[in-house]
């Protein structure tokens, strides 16, 4: 793995009909590096796959999903570049749309200011050692009376959204720090087993972006007993990505305090929500045209 230590990168401006665009060509040469270590990708190997991948697409009938080369590319990368995966994450993708809209519903102006307005979620403007995005969630100032679980799923989906159109973070993917101060009964029984599928979901199954380590802190007790319960429903693969710290000094052994806030210990300000909110409010038309396109067949869409 190429490391390139605590960069500077703050999300950017998306372009409104991004997944029209053509693929940007500013990808740096470590960045070219690391896909080609992780996925082989190469400008030959690609234009061929992505003609293969928008010919499956345009001969099922009864879906509806863009064939940008941008587009395609994210979901051949999310597939490990294999036009075969790549359609199965398609299918993931759009039926998860289908099975569940109530978590989609809130991809709104107010629940943006509702949920960033609040030290819960963000993504931070340095990247980590091996050049993903770090992605932040906390327990400690979620009240699940006056926030929903689907309210803050959608707003997590919506940066998950933001960072999957950077070519970069298809690539090199994400670190997820989900800090556990101040669990409780309440956070527990917000949960439903139907939300759980829809996290599990968007980390493993349903969504082109490769979660490459998830760091649980400041464990509880608690929280143990309900990752106990919801092991079984994680992938080997998956599983391998997950750590437990117990202390923010055993995360200090991944992630440098210098990138993180002063939330997690770290010496990089207080957390920010400001310019991940600015740029979902740009992205409302991109939301609500993702949940237009569908995929269909003759049978019904099936549980995962």
């Amino acid at each position: 793995m190429i490391e390139n230590n605590n960069v500077f990168d703050p999300l950017a401006p998306i372009e409104d009909d991004v997944e029209e665009h053509a693929e940007p060509s500013d990808l740096d040469d470590n960045y070219k590096a690391l896909a080609k270590t992780i996925f082989n990708e190469t400008p030959a190997k690609s234009e061929g796959l992505l003609d293969i991948l928008r010919h499956r697409i345009l001969d099922e009938e009864k879906w509806n999903v863009p064939t940008s080369n941008r587009y395609l590319l994210k979901m051949l990368r999310a597939g490990n570049y294999d036009v075969e995966g790549a359609l199965q994450v398609i299918r993931e993708y759009y039926t998860h749309f289908q099975l569940r809209p109530n978590y989609f519903r809130f991809c709104t102006k107010e629940n943006i200011d509702k949920v960033l307005g609040v030290p819960i979620q963000t993504v931070l403007p340095h990247r980590d050692r091996h050049q993903r995005r770090i992605l932040i969630l906390r327990t400690e100032h979620w009240d699940p009376a006056t926030l929903t679980y689907p309210e803050l799923f959608c707003a997590g989906y919506m940066l998950c959204e933001l960072m999957s159109l950077e070519p970069k973070n298809q690539i090199a993917g994400v670190t997820c720090v989900v800090d556990l101060t101040g669990y409780s009964f309440a956070h527990m029984h917000s949960f439903t087993w139907d939300g759980i599928k829809s996290s599990i979901a968007l980390l493993q199954n349903s969504f082109p972006l490769w979660m490459r380590a998830v760091h649980f802190v400041n464990v509880p007790l608690l929280f143990r007993a309900t990752f106990h319960l919801i092991s079984p429903m994680l992938s080997d693969e998956m599983k391998e990505c997950i750590f437990m710290h117990y202390s923010l000094e055993d995360l200090y052994d991944h992630l440098d305090p210098a990138i993180l806030p002063t939330e997690l210990g770290g010496t990089n300000g207080p957390l920010d929500n400001e310019n991940c909110k600015k740029l979902l409010f740009q992205m409302l038309d991109y939301f609500q045209r993702a949940q237009t396109y569908s995929i269909k067949s003759n049978a019904e869409p099936q549980e995962s």
